[in-house]
């Protein structure tokens, strides 16, 4: 199984290392993408708190770590479908099962949307998506980052 999780992992916390625990409870090799500078900027309008770099070490202990950096599409929007796909078959390659990690938190958001892929994308390409249960008495990631301000 290959196992993949995007993030932006600002101000990293508990519910950030219970992500990636669980991640490495699935398989040997966890591909961790963190989300560009450029990225958070361009969905959220303003950078994050901690610099790309720090976040990249942050997490570094869990997995293998590369920047999700996406080119644009036709439309000016981050293509991560295509990412997504290069990075499965250039980091992790071999046979195995594709799976997107994410936390439960974003189950009632529209995180495929934010990235910019669809549950049709998945499903052709044969990549599971799996929320993994977040703490409900964990820390919250737009709280801690007000804190940091």
């Amino acid at each position: 199984m290959r196992v993949m999780t995007i993030g932006t992992f600002d101000v990293f916390h508990e519910g950030h290392r219970d992500l990636l625990k669980r991640c490495q409870e699935l398989a040997k090799h966890v591909i961790i993408g963190v989300n560009s500078d450029a990225f958070v900027c361009h969905y959220k309008g303003e950078f994050p708190v901690v610099p790309q770099e720090s976040r990249m070490a942050s997490v570094a202990a869990y997995g293998k770590v590369v920047i999700h950096d996406p080119s644009l599409d036709s439309h000016g929007n981050p293509d991560t479908g295509e990412w997504i796909l290069e990075t499965f078959d250039h980091v992790l390659t071999g046979a195995g099962s594709k799976v997107l990690v994410i936390g439960s938190d974003w189950a009632r958001r529209d995180y495929l949307a934010q990235l910019n892929i669809t549950q049709d994308f998945l499903d052709e390409e044969n990549i599971s998506l799996m929320y993994a249960r977040r703490p409900l008495d964990g820390p919250k990631s737009r709280e801690l980052r007000r804190t940091h301000e």
